[in-house]
Formats: C-alpha cells, sequence, structure tokens
C-alpha cells in the first residue's frame, strides 16, 4: 500500500526502533492493509485507495455506488468488454445518478449490441436513434425522413424489409408538411411475392389536409417487400413506428 515501512538496519537500528517498525506493521495491517479472510462475510478496511495497475477479482461486489475517475476527481465508468447481466438492472438518470456528489446530470449510454437477460427499469427519459427492439417473434422499429423530395408524380419507397423476416405487421405512420399533419394507421401482410396493406385510421390537422397516400409491393429484384408513398406536397416529411411479427 501508500504507506512505507522502512527496513530495519542490524548494524545502526536499536531494539526500541525494531519494535516501534513492528508496531507499526501491526497498525497497518489492523487499519491500512487490504486482507481478506476465508469466511462468507470477509474482512472490512475503511478509508480510500487507488490502485494503481490491474484489480481482479472473482466477484465484485459495490455496497453503494461503483464509477470512474478517481477518489477525488470522479469520471465515466468505462467497461471495455462485453456485460452479461443475468438479474434485473435498474437506471436511474439525473441528479440521483450521479456516482459522487458533484454530478448533477448523469447519462446512461450503451454503444453497441446490449444483451439483457432479466427485466429493465428504467427511471428516466429513454432515447432512441434508429433503433430496432425484438423479443422471440415481435420486433419495434422506428424509420424517419426528413425530407421526401419533389416527386408528387410516383410511389416512392419510405420503408423496405427482406421478405423472409416478417409476413404480417402495423405501422403508425406521421406525415408532416408545414403546418399540416397527418397521422395513418396501416395493417400490412405479405407472402409469396404477394403485398397488401390496409390504411384503417387516418386523422388530419386541419381535417382538410391531404398529404399523400400509401401503396406497397414486393420488389421483383430483391424480393423486398417495401412500403410505398406518393406525396401530394413537395419535401414532406414522414416517420414510421412499425411493429412487425415473423
Amino acid at each position: 500500500m501508500a504507506h512505507q515501512t522502512a527496513n530495519s538496519s542490524i548494524a545502526s537500528d536499536t531494539f526500541s526502533a525494531l519494535v516501534g517498525k513492528v508496531n507499526e506493521l501491526a497498525a497497518d495491517e489492523s487499519i491500512i492493509n487490504v486482507t481478506v479472510a476465508a469466511n462468507s462475510t470477509g474482512e472490512i478496511t475503511t478509508g480510500n485507495a487507488v490502485v494503481n495497475g490491474i484489480f481482479s477479482a472473482v466477484s465484485l461486489v459495490a455496497t453503494t455506488s461503483l464509477g470512474g475517475g478517481t477518489v477525488t476527481t470522479p469520471a465515466n465508468l468505462a467497461i471495455s468488454t462485453n456485460v452479461v447481466i443475468g438479474a434485473n438492472i435498474f437506471v436511474v438518470v439525473g441528479s440521483n445518478a450521479g456516482l459522487h456528489t458533484g454530478i448533477p446530470d448523469s447519462i446512461f449510454t450503451i454503444n453497441g449490441t446490449s444483451n439483457v437477460t432479466g427485466n429493465v427499469y428504467h427511471g428516466g427519459i429513454t432515447s432512441f436513434g434508429n433503433t430496432t427492439i425484438s423479443k422471440g417473434i415481435f420486433t419495434t422499429d422506428v424509420i424517419s425522413n426528413t425530407d421526401l423530395g419533389t416527386n408528387i408524380s410516383s410511389f416512392i419507397t419510405i420503408w423496405s424489409f427482406a421478405n423472409t423476416l416478417y409476413n404480417s405487421g402495423k405501422v403508425f405512420a406521421q406525415i408532416k408538411n408545414g403546418n399540416n399533419v397527418v397521422f395513418n394507421e396501416i395493417a400490412l401482410a405479405q407472402a409469396n411475392g404477394i403485398s397488401e396493406i390496409t390504411v384503417y385510421a387516418t386523422v388530419a390537422a386541419p381535417s382538410t389536409a391531404s398529404l399523400g397516400s400509401f401503396s406497397s409491393q414486393v420488389n421483383g429484384s430483391s424480393g423486398n417487400f417495401e412500403l410505398l408513398f406518393q406525396q401530394t406536397i413537395t419535401h414532406s416529411s414522414i416517420k414510421l413506428a412499425v411493429q412487425m411479427i415473423n
């Protein structure tokens, strides 16, 4: 540890000096050194410490919190290998998530793939980019196009998937252009090169807004199912939230 005791000198040290160094070592063993015990509760050492190097353990347990940085300067906790979680996760984002005093706004970030076995409880706001969430045969996805361009004379593909991925599902579509907003709910099914959709719910604000129509096809070249849209006003934007079953 950081507290060091000098070696005794046979030539110059007195017996009293030797006793003093033995007492220092005994004190270190009692209150400074991190020790272990072959029992179910383990040993306890009170204080702060920094290990310059690699610290390895079969099981690592944190009673209150686990954070990155140093004792005096908190920082992000970087986990460089895959994490396998076999129990529940409780994620609290905000002032309560600070692992040290002085982190008012903590952020929970996953870069890459997260595989979680068990339940996830999130006490805050979850923001996703282009995210696909799957559970067994059920998949949800979000697709966005902020500018459909200038083509108003024909249908364009706004979403597609390999026809082996899904057989049916539901699409929530929001189309916007200026102060006009139209929401559509669409049911779709496809099999053996045949695609069918039904637009069975349409809400517009204002009620006179009409921004386009939907169709579908199975592409003869790629075999992909394609959801099509023909806009009536140039530069419309569209967002899709889909729920699919394979």
